[in-house]
């Protein structure tokens, strides 16, 4: 009885704190992040508690592999409940009448936390995103429980679109109080090192992949006869924003049609200014030789990589002065055994090495980046292979679990 009370006590309680938990779309990486991390924590050393708002349609209480996750209530009727049906930012964006549920899910946060604190002994919250969770974290812990440790994983929208004087204000003085921060990319630990924060407590630690679901044992024939591919097969994937401009990606495929006429380009991704790329197509005369494929499900991404010829990303620095940050595309693509080029932005070139996983090339430039994909077409040298290693090595889930397994077990 003794060992187990001990054994017991040894133990740490950790309670992740999240917006949207396991909440899995196309197109946001962030929620399966949160999800596979949190699982694969679990073990004989730390307990994972989930608390997250409810989503309409889910349960108040339920365990999956391992994890207690807690749903709790923000509004007057479940079907209102909005806000936090995708992501907070984008929604806010998207539907102003959403702030007013703002005070709301603030609110019930704080009553929440305190409760699943008390009622599961938290040793160790960690808080995904700065504001809000990171923030309502710390002002509990300073108010009402000192003993806790908070840290923080910033994943991108909270440094990149929060930027007004009061935000960095906040963001400033409450990560002082961290005991650890981790981000997924050197970009935004740039942003946080901007604000003055101690570089040793902070750690860049990427999204990890599934290495067994991306591979090129998930090419289908099929998917070429589907779109009537006989030839070299280009592939976008995302969504349709200005930082992921395919409109030098549109100028640069004439030039390359010029020595490879039956190529295609598939863009996979269905957001507002498809109308406009797609006038460009037409102006353009190229509309037989791309093709708008629109939203797909998360499953079927592993095919369309896997039976692509090359993967490209043309991002470039967006207007509001940021930049893409993590995402795990290009990782997907390599491990499926695709060819992939993006343009050198700040912190691909810190993971993509030329010629070892991938090709880069400047921004904004449609001839150097038709003449970039005719070299990878062309190219008999590139170790596929090889390139898988590398990455399997830097973001298989059992190399990210344990960095952060490492973080959690010296607080």
């Amino acid at each position: 009885m003794n060992i187990v009370i001990l054994y017991d006590s040894l133990m740490k309680n950790i309670l992740v704190f999240t917006s949207t938990f396991p909440k899995f779309t196309p197109w946001d990486a962030t929620p399966g992040f949160v999800y596979e991390l949190s699982r694969r924590l679990v073990d004989q050393e730390l307990r994972i508690n989930i608390l997250t708002p409810r989503v309409p349609g889910s349960k108040k209480y339920e365990e999956i592999n391992g994890l207690k996750i807690y749903r709790y209530p923000y509004f007057f009727r479940e079907k209102f409940e909005k806000l936090n049906d995708g992501a907070i930012l984008p929604n806010l964006k998207a539907n102003k009448w959403l702030y007013f549920q703002v005070p709301f899910l603030l609110f019930f946060w704080f009553i929440y936390l305190i409760k699943i604190i008390k009622k599961e002994k938290i040793d160790i919250i960690h808080a995904h995103w700065i504001i809000p969770q990171w923030l309502i974290a710390i002002l509990i812990k300073k108010i009402l429980f000192p003993h806790i440790q908070v840290i923080i994983t910033s994943h991108g929208s909270d440094i990149f679109w929060l930027r007004w004087s009061i935000m960095n204000f906040l963001k400033k003085f409450t990560l002082q109080w961290a005991r650890s921060i981790t981000v997924v990319s050197t970009s935004i630990k740039d942003k946080i090192l901007w604000l003055w924060i101690d570089e040793k407590k902070v750690f860049v630690i990427p999204m990890g992949t599934d290495i067994t679901n991306f591979n090129p044992s998930k090419y289908e024939e099929g998917l070429k006869q589907k779109y009537d591919i006989t030839w070299i097969f280009l592939l976008f994937v995302w969504r349709l924003t200005e930082v992921k401009w395919l409109i030098y990606l549109i100028q640069a495929i004439p030039k390359i049609l010029i020595r490879h006429p039956s190529l295609k380009l598939l863009i996979v991704g269905d957001w507002p200014q498809r109308k406009e790329l797609e006038k460009l197509v037409n102006s353009l005369w190229i509309e037989k030789s791309i093709i708008f494929v629109g939203a797909i499900n998360h499953e079927k991404l592993p095919h369309y990589f896997a039976t692509a010829d090359v993967f490209i990303w043309p991002s470039i620095h967006a207007s509001d002065g940021t930049e893409e940050w993590f995402w795990l595309t290009f990782v997907e693509s390599i491990l499926s055994g695709t060819k992939t080029i993006w343009t050198k932005i700040q912190w691909i070139m810190d993971i993509i090495e030329e010629w070892k996983t991938g090709f880069l090339v400047i921004e904004k430039d449609s001839d150097a980046l038709a003449d970039k994909i005719l070299e990878v077409i062309d190219d008999t040298a590139f170790d596929m292979q090889k390139a898988r290693n590398i990455i399997e090595n830097k973001f298989s889930w059992d190399i990210i679990g344990e960095k952060y397994r490492k973080i959690l077990l010296r607080i």
